[in-house]
């Protein structure tokens, strides 16, 4: 059997080492709203806000912070937090996301 924790936690080093060659170490991910998101290239996490709720969000935006940590943008907050901050294995999505926005699918 494959260990997910294991295998997220080496994309998410990938995700570091893509981040780390990018202009500013920043990716805007891309939306296709005009087109009911048929292209839409932003992956979606699972968050729990302040509330105790759990949300499904689209990540906008995602950065490497100087102290080598990745951050992500969610829009809908207007608010950059921790990819820690992802409930189960939605994190990977980001690193997926961030891999295709690079070097496409």
């Amino acid at each position: 059997m494959t260990d997910l924790f294991k295998t997220m936690a080496e994309n998410k080093r990938s995700a570091i080492n893509i981040l780390k060659g990018v202009d500013g170490n920043i990716i805007e991910f891309d939306s296709d709203e005009e087109n009911d998101f048929e292209n839409d290239m932003r992956p979606f996490v699972l968050i729990e806000d302040r509330h105790d709720v759990i949300n499904d969000l689209a990540v906008t935006k995602v950065c490497l912070n100087e102290n080598g940590k990745i951050e992500i943008y969610i829009e809908e907050w207007d608010e950059w937090v921790g990819d820690d901050y992802c409930l189960s294995t939605t994190a990977n999505n980001v690193y997926e996301a961030i891999e295709n926005q690079v070097f496409g699918d």
